[in-house]
């Protein structure tokens, strides 16, 4: 390379080619410049001789990876399972005793409340169609239930009974007494169930409802009561045959007042023992209701009575079953 450039040099002195080979250099350095820029010459460092310089081969231009045909499934996609959205593990259902805004419930094994008559933990309770429990329970009872054990009802949930005194014939008029009256009134007491007395009524004016009354008081003979003495009033067995069916709704209700203020004149609490039907039209009301009302109403699935005016003590049954009565038993709650 030395020796091309010294003879270039000697060459160029000569006038005549001077302007042409000084052409032709320049040209031929920039196209050497410009294979050096093409083929990725690396230009020498500052000061480097020119003698130096090496010329090296160029790379090979970089190939690029080919994209597949189809790049979008060349490689499968793995997510994690999605985790499903879960609450809290459901409780079970929990049987027993429940209070809500001051009621009494049962909750069943299934988690549904009780509703009707229970025998819980040996006791028998009272639910009414939402489930609330009624606070007390008790029966009636007359001569016809014979042979009481009131231990055992006691012992079975029953808090009170209502002892039947006696009556008057519903076509005779004549008063009787209940032979089982005294018997009931000292062994449920005995036994801790609370007690009243029911007669049963077909007078046909006040001056025999203030009869009927004296002799409530009498069979009572002075003993404490925890319910009030009630008179029944109800259609005879033999309607319209009844002495006293044919009554109008005034006519009663002057009969049970008579009834009722002999009795507390006495010192006792009175009430107003009658069906659902008997107090909606056969009596006047209003007249009777500033005593104790006793609703007598059978109703069918455990349904609360559809009766819109005030009553205290509900007879639900007359067909119920109680551990110590012999056999089916007149039953009453209290909510």
């Amino acid at each position: 390379m030395k020796s091309f450039f010294l003879k270039l040099w000697d060459r160029m002195s000569d006038p005549g080619l001077k302007l042409p080979l000084t052409a032709a250099v320049l040209l031929l350095t920039l196209v050497l410049a410009g294979l050096v820029l093409a083929q990725g010459f690396s230009a020498p460092p500052p000061g480097t001789p020119a003698e130096m310089v090496l010329v090296t081969e160029a790379l090979p231009p970089r190939e690029e990876p080919a994209e597949p045909e189809d790049w979008e499934h060349t490689a499968e996609l793995i997510l994690p399972e999605p985790t499903p959205e879960t609450g809290p593990e459901p409780e079970e259902p929990q049987s027993g005793w429940t209070t809500r805004e001051g009621e009494e419930y049962y909750l069943l094994a299934d988690g549904s409340c009780a509703v009707g008559l229970h025998k819980i933990g040996g006791k028998l309770c009272y639910f009414d169609q939402n489930g609330v429990k009624a606070r007390s329970l008790g029966i009636d009872v007359s001569y016809y239930d014979n042979g009481i054990d009131w231990e055992l009802v006691k012992e079975a949930g029953v808090d009170f009974a209502i002892i039947r005194v006696g009556g008057r014939g519903w076509t005779s008029g004549a008063l009787y007494d209940d032979c089982r009256t005294q018997e009931y009134l000292r062994r449920a007491r005995t036994a801790g169930v609370k007690i009243g007395v029911y007669f049963y009524s077909t007078a046909v004016n006040p001056r025999e409802a203030v009869e009927e009354a004296r002799a409530a008081l009498k069979a009572v003979g002075g003993v404490p009561l925890d319910f009030p003495v009630f008179i029944d009033m109800e259609f005879s067995g033999e309607y319209p045959k009844g002495r006293a069916d044919r009554l109008s709704p005034s006519e009663r209700a002057e009969i049970a007042m008579a009834f009722c203020e002999t009795v507390r004149n006495a010192g006792y609490e009175p009430g107003v023992y009658a069906g659902q039907n008997y107090l909606k039209g056969s009596i006047d009301y209003y007249a009777i209701s500033r005593y104790t009302i006793w609703l007598a109403s059978y109703t069918v699935k455990d349904q609360l009575p559809r009766f819109d005016k005030r009553y205290d003590l509900w007879q639900f049954t007359d067909r119920g079953r109680v551990p110590g009565v012999g056999g089916a038993v007149d039953m009453n709650v209290i909510f």
